[in-house]
Formats: C-alpha cells, structure tokens, sequence
C-alpha cells in the first residue's frame, strides 16, 4: 500500500510541477510582451 500512495503522491507531485511550469512561461511571455511593447510603443496592437 506504501508504494501505491508514493506513486500517487509523485504522480500529484509531477502534476503540479507541469502547471506550474506551464504558468510561469506563459507569465513570462507576458513579461517579455509587456516590455517589447514598452520599448516600441509602435507595436502596441500585438500586446
């Protein structure tokens, strides 16, 4: 039964660790629009 809840833990563990990762690249091309957007106020319609 160990193994079982370990697996489960690591499968939520693995879980968690993607969704997170996935957030943080898509807050982080936000970043880099909101600054490409700032640095050329002409391309303020791909922002």
């Amino acid at each position: 039964m160990s193994s079982l809840r370990m697996l489960r833990i690591w499968r939520y563990i693995s879980i968690f660790v993607a969704i997170a990762s996935v957030v943080l690249a898509i807050a982080a091309a936000i970043g880099l629009v909101r600054v490409g957007a700032d640095y050329d106020p002409k391309d303020r319609s791909l922002a």
